[in-house]
């Protein structure tokens, strides 16, 4: 007979939960999940040590748990130590380095073949194949050279949290359909529609297709949630505008505090939902970008890729990495201010599910 997934875990040595996370589970506290693509892939090398310490330590501030996940030595580690957390920083840089030295043997005619990328970005449907690959490659029976640490999308670390019953989770934006092509849907949104999670995130990211992915959140049976907001912000603006039209694009709920919060998700949740609940929190104004002056670096961005043949995995890194240097680093300046206004919010809401409701509501297992 198959196993059940938890003993399955068990027995594949496939995940490890980090002991200050297990401990707020075991006793019901409070815990916010963070996760590790922005680390590994999303904020410049140094930014990105700097922003997720950071978070970490606004969620602890009030006595809440940071769970941030990342892959390590081949593991899911839920709960990652500073040291860890620290490493998966690191090799960001060396990221970096591995890709120009890629190009660079391409553009010369060669096959660019550098070996295994130093740290990957892995998104939900990545996880088993590449942790069973790397357990392999520890009992000796795959002789190739492997990736063995990783950073997690937003898809990937709503897995840890279906896999522990985190109830809230902090990002930057999640992804969505893309504009071109149109049929690239991230992954995020589907483990959205079957993670019972508040995530707490800027709206989606503004390289996507808007109005085409609030859609899809509906279709999918998500609850949008406008944090102290009216309107649907894009990551680095606060509100959107669709084209032709003289008003921004609307929010269907909104919520003033964390309680407000708590008591939306708990009602969908008691109705038999199983799907997330999006809360969409605008950048700090003092920061924030307007739609027009950022559509304009995006539409040539956009552009360059694809020029450039960019596809799937490897347009999101490349538009933000342009959308840097075209905004002069502005759009960085934005992305860390907007990561640590929603481990704020996230963290407060943790908190009022905690304090309002059963602890096993706040973190348990779904």
């Amino acid at each position: 007979m198959f196993l059940e997934p938890s003993r399955l875990l068990t027995s594949l040595s496939l995940v490890r939960i980090g002991a200050h996370v297990q401990k707020a589970l075991d006793t019901g506290a409070p815990v916010v999940a963070l996760e590790t693509a922005v680390v590994t892939h999303g904020l410049p090398p140094g930014t990105n040590w700097m922003a997720a310490q950071d978070m970490e330590v606004i969620v602890r501030s009030r006595g809440v748990t940071p769970a941030t996940v990342g892959v390590v030595d081949g593991r899911l580690v839920i709960g990652l130590s500073e040291r860890e957390l620290e490493t998966l920083a690191q090799l960001a840089q060396d990221r970096v380095r591995y890709e120009q030295a890629m190009e660079q043997a391409l553009a010369m005619g060669g096959e660019g073949s550098q070996g295994p990328p130093p740290v990957v970005k892995l998104g939900a449907r990545d996880l088993g194949p590449f942790l069973a690959r790397a357990r392999m490659s520890r009992s000796g029976a795959e002789r190739l050279r492997l990736p063995r640490y990783g950073g997690t999308t937003v898809g990937a670390t709503l897995v840890a949290c279906r896999l522990t019953g985190i109830r809230v989770f902090a990002t930057g934006g999640i992804g969505g359909v893309h504009r071109d092509p149109a049929y690239d849907v991230s992954g995020d949104l589907p483990q959205l529609s079957i993670s019972p999670v508040i995530v707490v995130a800027a709206g989606v990211k503004s390289i996507l297709h808007v109005e085409a992915t609030f859609e899809y959140l509906e279709t999918l049976g998500i609850p949008v949630i406008g944090y102290q907001t009216d309107t649907f912000p894009v990551f680095y603006a606060r509100e959107y505008r669709p084209k032709g039209s003289p008003r921004p694009l609307k929010v269907p709920y909104r919520a003033d505090s964390p309680g407000e919060v708590a008591e939306m998700a708990l009602a969908h949740w008691a109705l038999g939902m199983q799907s997330g609940v999006l809360v969409v929190v605008p950048p700090p104004a003092d920061v924030a970008l307007s739609w027009e002056e950022l559509e304009t670096w995006m539409s040539q961005a956009m552009a360059e890729a694809r020029r450039l043949g960019k596809r799937g995995p490897e347009v999101t890194p490349f538009l933000l990495d342009r959308l840097q240097t075209l905004s002069e680093g502005r759009t960085v300046e934005v992305n860390v201010a907007l990561l640590r206004n929603n481990a704020q919010v996230a963290r407060d809401i943790a908190r009022a599910l905690y304090h309002t409701y059963p602890k096993h509501l706040a973190s348990s297992s779904s």
